[in-house]
């Protein structure tokens, strides 16, 4: 009873100054969430030195990012999707998307399936710091035990169309 009055007058000062000092914060709508990144399919090579995930917008092309542990380098490759490596831990394959705008571009053109542009595949190699890029891939397979290998499976080849002669 005694510092009841104490608290009252507290707790009116601390009200008061919050009504008096405008919010700093950022209201959310829904354009923020193009914003928002998610961190997906986070990996670690089986010998413990390379960490593989994907930083991913809601409709923005994501990135995927191979840290190497050992030189404390990080190897970016944008639209990177489904990150697989080697037992050994020598070599990163990817899966890498068309962009987000080039399929959406093509949608609203109306495009034929079969003329929508494909995936590629990124093929990083470890030990020379370097990249491969394969066009037109519908899938890989790397084994499980076995080291220096992996199968692709590329979409079937179309013969460009002839101009009729005259």
């Amino acid at each position: 009873p005694r510092y009841y009055h104490h608290f009252l007058i507290l707790f009116l000062i601390v009200a008061a100054t919050a009504t008096l000092y405008p919010q700093q914060k950022k209201r959310l709508d829904h354009n923020v969430y193009d914003l928002w990144k998610r961190i997906e399919q986070p990996q670690i090579t089986k010998n413990g030195e390379m960490l593989l995930f994907e930083v991913n917008t809601l409709r923005k092309d994501g990135v995927l990012n191979i840290h190497d542990r050992t030189t404390g380098s990080t190897k970016l490759i944008p639209k990177g999707k489904g990150a697989k490596t080697t037992p050994n831990g020598e070599m990163v394959v990817t899966l890498v998307k068309p962009g987000f705008d080039t399929l959406k571009a093509a949608n609203l053109k109306k495009v034929k399936k079969d003329d929508l542009p494909k995936d590629s595949l990124a093929v990083y190699f470890r030990k020379g710091d370097s990249t491969s890029y394969f066009a037109d891939v519908k899938s890989f397979k790397l084994p499980e035990y076995s080291n220096g290998w992996m199968a692709i499976h590329f979409e079937k080849f179309k013969k460009p169309k002839e101009e009729p002669k005259p």
